[in-house]
């Protein structure tokens, strides 16, 4: 069996966020972990640490395969799972890095997928589903939401807006922010109005998922994602996800048929007198979509096999020598 290393930041230790990606894998290869600590401040992953694993094929998951370390490594396939939250506002001239390095890519994001392909690389689309579960909101009573504050921006007064000054039901808040964000907690007015309970560790991903699946409504936690995982298991159970109208939740949410999307410029008060139905649709969307990724996980093993295809044109080959042998070029394609 061919050997296989996944490359990621440690903080995905964590948040286990590839592990669906690495289960994958592991179906066709010997797959080993290999993390980057210079995302907080670490040593980042070194050719030594990975040219002593012999691999026949290296994955860097979200991480930017950079120049100077592919060229120092004795394993010439490589693939790249970008993440469309973390190249939001990026400079895409890194991209022309690729060309020289014959660095396939698999974009989970439709967006994400489009620019690269503008950019002549070697880029595939799937689009990733879990696997539909059980749902356990059948039965509530109240309206249950679940409310976890990842990054600054995603406020407690973005929610309240969302859910109405009429909202009778309850809220369970994971107070449990990103790395480098805060998190201000309502105030007890709220906290008695809108029946909050509060969640202050990090729970295991069996009970995450559990107490997710119990829920009737899920707020999404970020402005952008990669995948999504935790707003796509909510919709895997039958929960109704509310989500800023971005990358990659508007590639899965229709707003008022599976879900809710809104203008993070202008929150307002969400509709929820069809919930049963969005709920029921969020189900069905999943278990449509599962079929489909079935056969769209097949392509990532094409594209770790398969040689590289140059699709680029004969001036962004020439732009890609230039960015990588003079640098004088980094900043000539603005940020989107």
């Amino acid at each position: 069996m061919k050997r296989l290393a996944l490359i990621c930041n440690s903080h995905h230790k964590k948040s286990e966020a590839f592990d669906y990606i690495f289960e994958i894998l592991s179906k066709w290869y010997k797959c080993d972990r290999l993390w980057d600590e210079e995302w907080n401040g670490g040593e980042g992953i070194s050719p030594k640490d990975i040219n002593v694993g012999n691999y026949d094929v290296l994955v860097f998951a979200q991480l930017f395969p950079k120049h100077k370390l592919l060229k120092k490594l004795k394993c010439k396939n490589i693939v790249w799972l970008p993440m469309f939250d973390s190249e939001v506002g990026k400079p895409k001239s890194k991209y022309l890095s690729l060309l020289v390095d014959k660095v396939k890519v698999f974009s989970f994001s439709r967006e994400l997928f489009n620019t690269m392909k503008e950019f002549g690389l070697d880029v595939e689309y799937g689009q990733f589903f879990p696997k539909p579960m059980r749902m356990l909101n059948k039965n509530n009573n109240l309206l249950t939401v679940f409310y976890w504050p990842r990054v600054e921006v995603m406020s407690w007064d973005i929610v309240k807006k969302l859910l109405g000054n009429e909202f009778k039901g309850n809220v369970i808040i994971q107070d449990v922010p990103d790395p480098k964000n805060s998190f201000i907690r309502p105030s007890s007015e709220d906290i008695k109005k809108y029946n909050i309970r509060f969640i202050d560790y990090w729970m295991d991903f069996a009970e995450n998922l559990k107490t997710r699946a119990e829920c009737d409504i899920f707020i999404a936690p970020r402005l952008y994602e990669g995948i999504g995982l935790t707003f796509l298991e909510s919709m895997a159970s039958g929960v109704a996800v509310i989500s800023p109208n971005n990358s990659t939740m508007n590639e899965y949410i229709k707003d008022g048929y599976n879900g809710y999307l809104y203008d993070t410029n202008s929150p307002k008060k969400v509709d929820l007198s069809n919930i049963r139905n969005v709920k029921a649709n969020a189900y069905k969307s999943i278990k449509e979509g599962y079929y489909r990724w079935s056969n769209d996980m097949k392509v990532l093993y094409e594209v770790c096999e398969r040689r590289y295809k140059n699709n680029a044109s004969f001036t962004q080959n020439l732009f890609s020598k230039i960015y990588i042998f003079s640098g004088n070029f980094k900043n000539i394609i603005p940020k989107k």
